[in-house]
């Protein structure tokens, strides 16, 4: 995501033809959340991420310019000078980026974002390479990186992201042996891919992996020897913590979190696992959790479960332990799905998207609608209730960084859903911009990512 703040979402698996997913999954530590709210970029430490937008003597040094008016983006002892906020408050009033993975049709659409409303407008599509089929997408901590991976032709790939431009890297291979990395999540130097191994009917296969690749700036390298996670099946979801210390994995098949502690960017032996969800109704092509959150602190971990739940776990130095779990919609005519979980910046709001009745993802099954749950303590409740409509079949979900709205991606309309969120009466649509369309003839919109 560019020269600036990012947010990013959680992914779940597919059935081929699709977590993103979506999660505020990523970078969300105290230097990340300053750089958010207009700290300079050199406040995050990057793990040899070379901001490729900056340039010295010429105008702009780690995110802000020198010699032109601003310093370190705008930002003076860690508030805002002329952007209505200091002393460290949020910055409001500046546009970002919304990037959208277009599974169906092969491109990313870049939207542009009013940075006090929220409203998303002016569409813009980037192709990626041929066969490629982008899935999910998160970004490095500094936000200059955007990664993807390609659930047809195996592969994840860096694109370097600035003012809404993209400009591709390289695509590195996966391990896998089917169509397969449903998610990828970012530390400083390091991404981690879950490689599902998904068969045509959707169920991961036994040889999933999860395996992490070296990066600098969009240039992956350096793939690490693949891990073998669970014994069931293959990873559906995964999510670093905001310090590179624990990877957390989705076990569909094995019906349970995993984590894994990480050193340096090299994962170490799996923890064993942790039961998230009741057994799966008979003949379901999962057992358990489909897509996974973390809150900016790193204490609480959230699975979305294919029976319709999602469970809340208390994180103790990688140790899980499960809460009670709670439904995921509010319908009484249709099962949730939770396709796409993502807590946003404060760790005040858990917001899932549900799948519904005409979603490429897992079987075509869901309530089609999204929720917002409060979060407190690491248990969750949820506000309100889901906002629904008949065939938007959401997949994915992401908070604003520094506003108060929420965006979804509706695979069975090829739209955004945007939404108001509030404490007292949860999710409304925004005035006006309630639903984006995708530009004519780019379908299964999937992953997603904010950035400035």
């Amino acid at each position: 995501m560019l020269a600036g703040r990012v947010s990013v979402a959680v992914a779940g698996i597919v059935a081929l033809g699709v977590g993103c997913n979506g999660s505020s999954s990523g970078p969300n530590g105290s230097s990340y959340l300053s750089y958010l709210n207009g700290g300079p970029a050199s406040s995050v430490a990057a793990g040899g991420t070379t901001n490729p937008g900056s340039t010295t003597g010429g105008g702009t040094t780690g995110g802000g310019t020198t010699g032109g008016g601003t310093t370190g983006g705008g930002t003076t002892g860690g508030g805002t000078t002329g952007g209505g906020t200091t002393g460290g408050g949020t910055t409001s009033g500046t546009a970002m980026w919304l990037y959208v993975a277009n599974q169906g049709s092969n491109n990313i659409t870049t939207f542009k974002i009013d940075g006090t409303s929220g409203v998303a407008s002016g569409p813009n599509d980037t192709a990626m390479p041929t066969g490629f089929q982008p899935f999910w997408l998160c970004t490095d901590p500094t936000g200059f990186t955007l990664f993807a991976t390609g659930i047809a032709s195996n592969q994840v790939l860096g694109i370097a992201i600035q003012g809404g431009k993209l400009t591709l890297g390289t695509p590195a291979a996966t391990s896998s042996t089917a169509p397969a990395p449903v998610a990828v999540t970012a530390d400083r130097g390091n991404i981690y891919v879950a490689d599902a191994n998904i068969s045509a009917t959707g169920t991961a296969g036994a040889n999933g992996v999860v395996e992490s690749f070296a990066y600098s700036s969009s240039a992956i390298t350096s793939p690490s020897t693949p891990l073998t996670v669970g014994t069931a099946g293959g990873p559906t979801a995964c999510v670093i913590d905001a310090t590179g210390t624990f990877l957390y994995v989705a076990m569909g098949a094995d019906n349970q979190i995993v984590s894994v502690p990480v050193t340096s960017g090299v994962m170490g032996t799996p923890n064993p696992g942790v039961t998230c969800a009741a057994a799966a109704a008979s003949g379901a092509a999962q057992a358990g959790p489909i897509s996974i959150a973390i809150d900016p602190a790193g204490a609480n971990v959230f699975a979305g479960n294919t029976d319709g739940t999602i469970t809340p776990f208390a994180v103790s130095n990688g140790a899980l332990t499960a809460g009670a779990a709670v439904n995921a919609t509010s319908s009484t005519t249709a099962a949730a799905v939770p396709l796409g979980l993502a807590v946003d910046s404060t760790g005040t709001f858990l917001a899932s998207a549900n799948g519904g009745a005409v979603s490429v993802i897992q079987g075509s099954a869901g309530s089609d609608d999204v929720s917002v749950f409060s979060i407190n303590a690491g248990a969750i409740s949820m506000i309100g209730s889901s906002w629904g409509k008949a065939g938007t079949a959401p997949g994915a979900v992401i908070f604003h960084p520094t506003v108060a709205v929420l965006y979804c991606s509706n695979q069975g309309n090829n739209t955004i859903g945007c939404f108001n969120v509030a404490s007292s009466i949860g999710l409304t649509p925004l005035s006006g911009a309630g639903t984006v369309a995708l530009p004519a003839n780019d379908t299964v919109p999937s992953g997603l990512a904010v950035a400035k």
